[in-house]
């Protein structure tokens, strides 16, 4: 009977996909080859390299309009022609003076399988950071929920942007260009 009870609780802790504020794991067990990332990953960004890109976002994409920052937690050796599996980039957009207003999103190098049919090996968060600093998970996955709490990237998901990016590994940072990086 104990097996039996086991047994559920482990089915039934693999089904959790959710990502509330304290979220830390990942929603699949990544393998030796994977980096699933955790809300702790996410708390140092603001030490990390960083580009400011603009105040204004692209007219066929979905963020809001703000002073723009990518923060990257690790630049890729020179020569690459994939960010490397850990890569993680922090997307934020100063919606206002404090951090509880700002648009969040990152873009993880999970490496494996993951989303093999739009962006491989990527996987998509929506961050939110609360007037202490300390950053959330919103969600995650191959994009938002379809509750319709992103507004339009609901419809089109973060890849519809991204797919522009393919030859750069999906990131359109334009200080990231893997073929610049020296």
């Amino acid at each position: 009977m104990l097996g039996v009870k086991l047994a559920c609780i482990l089915f039934l802790a693999g089904c959790f996909t959710g990502a509330d504020e304290d979220a830390t794991s990942a929603p699949e067990a990544p393998s030796a080859t994977e980096f699933g990332a955790l809300v702790s990953d996410f708390q140092p960004y603001p030490s990390w390299t960083n580009f400011y890109v603009g105040d204004v976002p692209d007219p066929n994409g979905v963020d809001l309009t703000g002073p723009r920052t990518v923060y990257i937690n690790k630049m890729p050796p020179p020569g690459s022609k994939q960010f490397p599996v850990g890569t993680i980039l922090v997307k934020v957009i100063r919606t206002g003076e404090a951090p509880s207003t700002w648009q969040m999103f990152a873009l993880v190098k999970r490496g494996g399988d993951f989303d093999e049919q739009a962006a491989p090996g990527w996987e998509w968060f929506g961050l939110a950071e609360n007037d202490d600093r300390h950053v959330s998970i919103e969600w995650r996955g191959d994009g938002p929920p379809p509750d319709g709490s992103y507004g339009s990237i609901v419809n089109v998901g973060c890849i519809f942007c991204h797919a522009q990016a393919k030859a750069n590994d999906y990131v359109e940072t334009p200080e990231l260009q893997l073929a610049n990086l020296h």
